[in-house]
């Protein structure tokens, strides 16, 4: 996207100060997350898209909240949707037959949300979610390097919610891609448990990826995934920064929660209860067909992007591969995974 975007801001106007004071904040949130020239690009056509017509700081955020709610509910929503009922066929297939289904958070928010509709007790299956990242398992990340500062904890942490090595198989949904944190905890942490992850979208072959399926269906390039997942982010910003440190008060340890800037926390809002309510419309299944034809929209839309450099919600093109993803799959053990 090689088109600059200006919006006129009236230094003297307090609510239009606060507006650009924000919108710099989630700017510098989302270039940790995906790389300053993506942030850059996608924030000031989101800007643009959202227009210069508002007459207070009130009004500027609830117009960005009906268009990620709107995102939510009709864009991602019903892939979600499908995305879960993949899940729960996959499962039954590693002979998971009920119980707990982790969620790791914060990336797999949009999912765990929409589980908590789909699965309200009427399925085998309930959603646990679980925070789960790279620094706080001692993994680097070459986008956003964080140093983590979990004092020895997580062991304890992952106990509580339910992730011991006790030999019950594990259920554990992620938005992909790599499976650095699937091999750091199951090496260091669930070493005699089955673990069963599954992927929005997966680069690793030895881990299933509900994206890398329908692509094939939809014969769209594997490589979209990418943008999809990167897209995500975009689309439901965090409400939290990435956690990567426990509080410690006498006796108990709790993992420290810091909120995000202004904007991500009430447009992901938004954007989440969309996805709750396309869960809700979708409560008895989504079929394969829709499943296809909301892919190749989304897909749609990130041509429209990348044609036109303007805002339509997907992003035009991904954040650099991981440079050693490769030499990372090639060390991986074959029977790591069930």
């Amino acid at each position: 996207m090689n088109k600059e975007y200006h919006v006129l801001w009236d230094q003297k106007d307090k609510e239009t100060y606060r507006v650009r004071t924000e919108v710099q904040q989630m700017t510098n949130q989302f270039a940790r997350e995906l790389t300053p020239s993506l942030a850059q690009e996608y924030i000031g056509s989101l800007v643009n898209h959202i227009g210069p017509e508002y007459h207070s700081y009130e009004q500027f955020v609830e117009k960005g909240k009906g268009v990620h709610r709107k995102l939510g509910r009709e864009v991602y929503g019903p892939l979600i949707v499908g995305f879960l009922g993949w899940v729960e066929r996959e499962l039954a297939k590693k002979q998971v037959a009920e119980g707990p289904v982790h969620f790791a958070l914060r990336d797999a928010w949009p999912f765990y949300t929409a589980a908590h509709v789909l699965w309200d007790g009427s399925s085998v299956y309930y959603p646990v979610g679980t925070y789960l990242n790279r620094p706080l398992l001692g993994i680097e990340d070459e986008i956003a390097p964080e140093n983590a500062h979990a004092n020895g904890f997580v062991l304890e942490y992952l106990q509580k919610n339910g992730i011991k090595d006790n030999g019950k198989p594990i259920a554990l949904v992620d938005s992909g891609a790599w499976g650095t944190v699937i091999r750091a905890l199951k090496e260091s942490h669930v070493s005699h448990t089955p673990l069963v992850p599954l992927f929005w979208y997966s680069h690793n072959p030895y881990i299933k990826g509900f994206l890398n399926d329908v692509l094939h269906d939809a014969s769209l390039p594997l490589e979209f995934g990418e943008v999809l997942n990167d897209s995500m982010e975009c689309v439901f910003p965090q409400g939290y920064r990435r956690p990567v440190a426990f509080n410690i008060d006498g006796s108990t340890r709790t993992l420290v929660l810091e909120k995000s800037d202004p904007l991500s926390v009430a447009w992901g809002q938004a954007a989440l209860e969309g996805v709750a309510e396309a869960a809700h419309r979708y409560k008895d299944g989504i079929s394969h067909e829709e499943v296809i034809k909301s892919l190749e929209h989304v897909h749609a839309l990130s041509e429209m992007a990348k044609q036109t450099s303007e805002w339509t919600g997907v992003l035009p093109t991904h954040t650099p591969t991981w440079s050693k993803g490769d030499e990372f799959l090639a060390a991986w053990p074959e029977n790591l995974l069930p």
